[in-house]
């Protein structure tokens, strides 16, 4: 590819922007933050991720970011302003939610991370001086991929998918002549698109018949049907990394082959197919809230809207093994949403702050951290709706449950009232849908998807939505919700509109 021959060119939006200078960075550092930068501005001055700048031209500020549980830093260059004038297209990166179809139940899987992963693809030189910044008056500039610039994700991502095609390639991994061309990635590229429209099953045969690999930027992992196999992948992984130039981190990752990997921040127990919040992350999260309890406690509820935003991120990055993680996330971000700037201050709602509470109870409330990798089967099935009038369920296709709305309720909207139906359709078949996996029909597709993430935007729903979760909870049940045509809905809908009850 020309990025590896000549090194990845900057997009403008409207042409490329003016110099600017915004001054020296990190005149402040602390004695061992600076012991730090030093080894750190060596080790990438020598590695060529850093050159330095013969003339000043763009000059960016630059500023260290801690690494949990670490006496290290991490250096980032703010381009906030350079970004401005750069496009940027989204990227769809594979998550652990993929596990799901990836993953079977009893695997052994490993893990590894790239060794400054970022750093392998360069910065043409002509577009290098726009990516300059001033260490303690030594002008520095990027001539490789650098974290903080907004198109970084894209670019990396479609160069590892070219690494990660030939490890899910049958052939790539076993024939060496392959991987020597894996340099000419684009060679590569055309050959295996070939193979997989010529081989009938498609990309998802070959995936399985090769490697499964599960990719997010430079961290990997590799599923496998037993340690003995894992042992042998292993193999074939580094031979790959070895023709294509790039090395593993070995003090990062799980290079050992086993069935439970701590990935991405969360637990992955494939023995008990399970998704858990490491105990680390509990503490973490638990240790945020205090400290953002305790800020608004001084402050009249009012804290750094940055701080609550960090807290928020923390938050919905253990969804997948905390099924309440958005359910107790909304309220903050409707206080979120009414901060004037990033730089302001927001203050806490008592909504919010019964939010901020509850996440430290995952130290001591354990069976809200964990979640099913795999779904199990539905074992029942309800249908449900709403008119104006009165409320309909059917459990089973069998057996009915019907009511009708007070004069107050009759007043509230249909979504509403649609959301109501199905809390009192699982109050009426409570003890025949205790402790089992329900799969729920319904023909409001506002409802379906509010059930299917368990959040809105509405305060109103959001309350419902909460006295919903802690049934099904309190009950061990869980809901599969999805929707159905409202023809297709009839008994359900035939009994929301009968207006006397022994029709």
């Amino acid at each position: 590819m020309q990025w590896i021959t000549h090194g990845v060119k900057l997009r403008w939006k409207r042409g490329s922007p003016p110099p600017f200078d915004h001054g020296v960075s990190l005149r402040d550092a602390t004695r061992q933050q600076q012991v730090w930068l030093d080894a750190e501005k060596e080790r990438l001055l020598q590695n060529g991720a850093w050159t330095r700048a013969t003339r000043r031209s763009h000059v960016s500020r630059a500023f260290l970011v801690p690494k949990s549980g670490t006496n290290k830093w991490r250096l980032v260059v703010d381009f906030r302003w350079l970004n401005q004038w750069c496009v940027k297209n989204r990227v769809k990166m594979e998550t652990l939610k993929k596990l799901r179809r990836l993953a079977r139940p009893g695997d052994w899987c490993f893990s590894f991370d790239l060794q400054d992963g970022f750093h392998a693809l360069g910065i043409h030189p002509d577009f290098q001086r726009f990516m300059q910044f001033d260490l303690q008056g030594d002008l520095l500039q990027c001539s490789a991929v650098p974290f903080g610039w907004n198109d970084a994700p894209r670019v990396f991502c479609k160069f590892v998918r070219v690494m990660v095609e030939a490890l899910r390639s049958p052939q790539a991994a076993e024939d060496r002549r392959e991987i020597r061309k894996l340099r000419d990635g684009s060679a590569v590229r055309q050959r295996w698109s070939v193979r997989r429209r010529a081989g009938g099953a498609g990309e998802n045969a070959n995936r399985h018949s090769g490697m499964r690999v599960l990719p997010y930027m430079d961290d990997f992992l590799v599923l496998v049907d037993s340690q003995r196999e894992g042992f042998l992948r292993r193999e074939k992984v580094q031979l790959v990394l070895h023709r294509l130039g790039l090395q593993r981190n070995e003090k990062k990752g799980q290079w050992e082959p086993t069935q439970v990997v701590e990935h991405l921040g969360l637990e992955v127990d494939l023995k008990l197919g399970q998704f858990r919040v490491t105990e680390r992350r509990v503490h973490k999260i638990h240790t945020r809230a205090k400290e953002i309890l305790c800020n608004a406690a001084r402050n009249r509820r009012w804290i750094p809207a940055m701080r609550l935003a960090s807290f928020t991120g923390l938050c919905q990055s253990v969804y997948l093994a905390v099924p309440a993680a958005r359910l107790y996330l909304r309220e903050l971000y409707f206080v979120l949403a009414e901060k004037r700037s990033w730089g302001a201050k927001v203050k806490i709602s008592r909504a919010a702050r019964g939010d901020l509470e509850w996440w430290p109870r995952l130290l001591v409330m354990s069976r809200w951290n964990g979640r099913k990798i795999w779904r199990s089967p539905t074992k029942a099935k309800v249908h449900t709706d709403s008119s104006m009038m009165a409320w309909g369920g059917v459990l089973n296709v069998k057996f009915p449950a019907r009511g009708f709305w007070s004069d107050e309720m009759r007043n509230w909207h249909i979504t509403h009232l649609e959301l109501e139906a199905v809390y009192k359709t699982m109050q009426a078949f409570l003890k025949e849908l205790e402790g089992k996996v329900v799969r729920l029909y319904c023909d409001n597709q506002a409802v379906v998807a509010m059930l299917s993430h368990f959040t809105s935007r509405n305060p109103d729903l959001m309350r419902r939505m909460r006295r919903l979760w802690l049934l099904l909870d309190l009950h061990d049940i869980e809901l599969q919700a999805r929707y159905i045509r409202s023809e297709a809905n009839v008994w359900a809908d035939n009994l929301s509109r009968c207006e006397d009850l022994d029709d």
